[in-house]
């Protein structure tokens, strides 16, 4: 018997026995952790994807259709077969965000920010199971994930004039401050232009700026001006659906001024002044494709969306104040006023919905036009000449080319127009 206790035979067989057991529960535990750092981690990129996908969507779809496209984004990252449901639609949430008090508001309609708050829990079907903690009653982990994408616009689209191609100024133009001359290719500027401090000349490449002798020295306040800058105008390419979507009473394109759901399909040679009643949306359509729609002579259109693919003539003081026209013509002219052709109300720096020019061609002027919280977008060119006026909430020209004249003043305000089009930079916000 006394030997039996001092036999120390099997001694290092019985710590390798618990050395093992040690080693098989830390590595159980690390199995469990390292599979819940990999699943949070697929959840957290594939929910800033899927925000993305949403904000990116929502700029030409509705919010369903939006909602849509990003489940199937979530669910490419994620297939239920494999991960159960992590993503619902009502994970995706439009709304606003405010920077200064970091929160978000849900709101229906909303294109600025989109929050997205995907859950992998047990009633979905979607916990990630454990292996050594369900031991301990551990079955599974429940994640969760949140992020916050918004889009930003940039300052430069507010008060602008902004081409994708080309913009081209004579002399003797003024530009106060606070206002944008942007190209993504080239500016051509003569002498005596005079821009005020604060003014911004951007383009991404500054050896595109065309100026006399190439010195700036012309052209007042223009060296302290000129900066690199890129624009993203896809959304001129987008003009098609947009115009589209103006044609559908029920679409969320459709101003808050529009009270009658219906849509008043018209025939061009019907139309006359009594034809654009206010809160109505008017499709006005010529026969062929390169008809002309005259706006009679001192007619006002207020508070509609006129869409049409003619071209566009408005009479001598005709004019329109917070409505959209639109047109699909692709004619170098498809829009063209009078001389002292007005777009937009002055109401001062006033936030409000703004007018709105829309035209798959190009614009025309000729002298003295005004722009007043408008916003003029041309896949074309636009072109106006000597002695026009720019100023107010929003005033902007947006198109493939803008060729200005001489005597141009143009004015700036900071209130945003809720109608007016631009595409920001979608970024996050607040994540994990």
């Amino acid at each position: 018997m006394g030997l039996f206790w001092r036999e120390e035979g099997g001694t290092i067989t019985l710590f390798a026995l618990f050395f093992l057991v040690a080693l098989a529960l830390v590595g159980g535990l690390a199995l469990d952790v390292m599979n819940r750092t990999a699943k949070i981690t697929r959840l957290h990129m594939t929910t800033d994807s899927v925000a993305h996908a949403a904000m990116h969507a929502r700029r030409t779809m509705s919010e369903a259709d939006a909602i849509a496209l990003a489940l199937v984004v979530a669910h490419q990252n994620m297939p239920i077969e494999q991960y159960g449901t992590v993503f619902l639609a009502q994970d995706i949430q439009f709304g606003t965000w405010s920077s200064t008090g970091n929160t978000f508001v849900q709101q229906s309609g909303s294109r600025s920010s989109v929050r997205v708050t995907p859950r992998m829990t047990v009633s979905r079907g979607s916990a990630v199971p454990t292996y050594l903690l369900r031991l301990s009653n551990g079955n599974a982990w429940e994640l969760a994930s949140e992020t916050i994408f918004s889009q930003t616009s940039d300052p430069c689209l507010s008060n602008a004039f902004v081409a994708r191609t080309e913009i081209r100024f004579n002399s003797n133009n003024h530009f106060e401050e606070g206002l944008c001359l942007h190209s993504n290719g080239s500016i051509w500027l003569r002498q005596n232009n005079t821009f005020e401090d604060g003014k911004i000349v951007s383009l991404p490449d500054l050896n595109n700026l065309d100026v006399p002798g190439g010195s700036m020295a012309g052209n007042p306040g223009l060296s302290k001006a000129v900066k690199q800058n890129t624009i993203d105008l896809a959304f001129i390419d987008d003009l098609p659906q947009t115009i589209a979507a103006l044609t559908d009473s029920q679409s969320d394109k459709i101003p808050s001024y529009i009270t009658s759901p219906v849509v008043l399909e018209l025939s061009a040679q019907d139309v006359d002044a009594s034809s654009f009643y206010s809160g109505y949306i008017p499709h006005v359509t010529c026969a062929q494709n390169g008809g002309t729609l005259v706006i009679p002579n001192n007619l006002v259109l207020r508070n509609i969306v006129l869409v049409t693919n003619c071209s566009l003539r408005f009479g001598n003081g005709a004019a329109v104040e917070e409505s959209i026209v639109a047109t699909t013509s692709t004619a170098a002219q498809s829009i063209r006023g009078s001389s002292g052709a007005r777009f937009g109300s002055n109401q001062g720096c006033e936030a409000g919905v703004g007018t709105q020019i829309i035209t798959l061609g190009g614009m025309f002027f000729p002298a003295k036009l005004t722009v007043n919280g408008a916003q003029m977008v041309a896949a074309g060119t636009i072109n106006f000449q000597a002695n026009a006026s720019m100023s107010g909430s929003g005033a902007s020209m947006i198109a493939d080319v803008i060729n200005g004249r001489t005597n141009v003043n143009v004015g700036s305000c900071d209130a945003p127009m809720e109608n007016n089009m631009g595409r920001g930079r979608i970024h996050p916000v607040r994540g994990n």
